[in-house]
């Protein structure tokens, strides 16, 4: 049952009083535990915002260099390898970090994980410029690595945030449609990164500008986050927000010998490293077939709008329906066969049916995104959305890495790329592994655990916006 009024509730912080926690930015604004009903804050909306802010800008950090390479290149004086590193660095950060990410937002909670990874953001995005005042290239080059490392340190805890603050912030009919919202924000500052770095560098000088540009939102974010970010709402928005939830080691212990999450996790690395690793090599694979920079990129754009509107559509669906595995299902099948219409359609060279195959790949790749991960936390609640998530994207980082090392290694040689397509086999190689990922869904079942645990409180969350 509801909880009275004016009684302390167990909250994934410790015991608080049901009236309101001091320094909320709803303090003043009536409850409803009274008539039986948890609540929703309008602030709820806020806090999104500064976790999408805090992604975009650590994103945009990330691509900075990939559609500059060749000025970059000349303006540092140094090979496309070490120009690459730029990149890898927040590959190799994650891995290492993701764990400890987990244990730090389980433990600390989400408003000081948050502030530190917006902090990282801002430190690295400023070093990145500052340095550019060096009179040596390899100075300048020098600083920005070290920028990027402390940028790719906040990458870890901007990615687990989604999951944890949709749990936390918005109710049960809510929550995949805000983890939906947290989660694409990755992608979205990819398209964004990409854009303004391809449209503001005309030549070497424009680089420090453009190193200052993406300053300001990191710096933004990061005072957004130090003033205004709170870990919880005065009150939880569902029933499962309100309890304990299991330390990092024995959720960690859990989520090991929990057999249908180990088959998510596997399914869900699978697809994503598919999917990362054609965005990473999506220059490659289409420029080998004749099209230009600009085409690849109007590709890229098509993957990323249809996207979004696979995302939100499943978001919807999922938090109408409450069908978590039948959506995720469908939606990786569906994406399983876009992969294999863009593999077929790429050597015909016809723009058209290559943009139409990568919109289909985006739809549903991305609409399996917030699902999978909303997912991750039905079937192992009460563990924390941090470890769950945390390790959801961990795996796809390594299947990334792993997937898009066998995709190099299948390139065919430049001599017979007219006979055969410099990256055929790789497209059918990455084909397979999505239908792989596919498969072993089929085999996924689970029971809703946190859905359970809402669905006992008959009322549903009421919103004071």
């Amino acid at each position: 049952t509801t909880p009275p009024a004016r009684v302390p509730v167990q909250s994934r912080g410790g015991i608080q009083d049901a009236r309101s926690v001091p320094g909320s930015l709803d303090d003043t604004q009536p409850l409803l535990f009274g008539s039986g009903q948890f609540t929703l804050y309008p602030s709820r909306w806020f806090m999104l915002a500064m976790v999408v802010l805090t992604t975009m800008s650590n994103t945009m950090l990330w691509i900075t260099f990939s559609p500059i390479a060749d000025t970059a290149e000349a303006y540092y004086g140094c090979s496309a390898t070490i120009l690459d590193l730029l990149s890898t660095t927040f590959q190799i950060n994650f891995i290492l970090l993701s764990l400890p990410t987990s244990w730090l937002i389980s433990h600390k909670g989400l408003r000081f994980s948050l502030t530190l990874g917006a902090l990282l953001n801002m430190i690295g995005s400023t070093t990145r410029a500052v340095g550019d005042y060096l009179p040596e290239a390899n100075e300048r080059l020098g600083l920005v690595f070290v920028g990027q490392v402390i940028a790719a340190a906040a990458q870890p805890v901007v990615l687990s945030c989604p999951t944890v603050l949709a749990a936390m912030w918005f109710g049960e009919n809510e929550r995949a449609i805000a983890n939906m919202i947290g989660s694409v924000s990755n992608p979205i500052g990819v398209a964004v990164g990409t854009v303004v770095s391809a449209h503001l560098v005309s030549g070497p000088g424009d680089i420090r500008l453009m190193l200052w540009i993406y300053a300001i939102p990191c710096i933004i974010s990061f005072v957004l986050v130090l003033l205004f970010f709170k870990d919880r709402p005065p009150t939880p928005p569902s029933l499962s927000a309100g309890q304990k939830s299991e330390g990092f080691l024995s959720g960690l212990s859990l989520v090991i010998r929990n057999k249908s999450y180990l088959l998510l996790l596997l399914s869900f690395g699978i697809g994503v490293g598919s999917t990362s690793s054609v965005s990473t090599l999506s220059g490659q694979i289409v420029g080998g077939q004749g099209f230009n920079a600009v085409e690849t990129s109007e590709f890229f754009a098509v993957l990323l709008a249809a996207g979004m509107v696979g995302a939100v559509i499943s978001g919807k669906v999922v938090d109408k329906t409450k069908k978590f595995t039948e959506t995720l299902r469908v939606s990786f099948g569906m994406a399983t066969l876009a992969f294999l219409m863009f593999t077929l359609v790429l050597p015909l060279r016809i723009g058209w049916l290559v943009s139409i195959s990568t919109g289909l790949m985006g739809f549903f790749c991305f609409a399996a995104l917030p699902v999978a991960l909303e997912l991750s936390v039905e079937c192992t609640y009460p563990v924390s959305e941090s470890t769950s998530a945390g390790l959801m994207w961990l795996t796809g980082q390594l299947f990334g890495i792993i997937i898009t090392f066998c995709m190099d290694g299948l390139t065919g040689s430049k001599e017979h790329s007219t006979q055969y397509p410099v990256m055929t086999n790789s497209c059918w190689f990455v084909t397979s592994a999505a239908g792989l990922a596919a498969f072993l869904l089929l085999f996924f079942k689970t029971e809703y655990r946190r859905l359970s645990v809402d669905m006992s409180v008959p009322p549903s969350p009421a919103p004071l916006d």
